[in-house]
C-alpha cells in the first residue's frame, strides 16, 4: 500500500517502483488522503472541476496498469 498526499504524487515520485511491483504480480493500492480541492489559481476552471479532472487521471492510470485506488476525498488546503 502507498500513501500519497494528492492525486499526482504517486505516479510522479513511485511510478518506477509501481511497474517493476506490477511486473512482479504484486498487489498495488494507492490510498489518496487529499482528493478534493478547495482553491485554484487557474480563474479558468472551477474548483469542482479541478478535483473532477484529477479523480479522472488517477483512475485512468490506476486502470492502465493495474492498481487500485481509494480517495479519502479530504480537502487540499491552499497553503500549507
Amino acid at each position: 500500500m502507498f500513501i500519497s498526499p494528492h492525486h499526482d504524487d504517486l505516479v510522479y515520485s513511485c511510478g518506477g517502483t509501481i511497474l517493476l511491483m506490477l511486473n512482479n504480480k504484486s498487489n498495488v493500492c494507492n490510498l489518496n488522503i487529499f482528493s478534493l480541492s478547495k482553491w485554484s489559481s487557474n480563474v479558468e476552471i472551477s474548483i469542482d472541476e479541478i478535483s473532477t479532472v484529477r479523480k479522472k487521471e488517477e483512475k485512468e492510470v490506476s486502470e492502465l496498469w493495474g492498481f487500485r485506488s481509494i480517495d479519502l476525498d479530504f480537502c487540499d488546503s491552499s497553503y500549507r
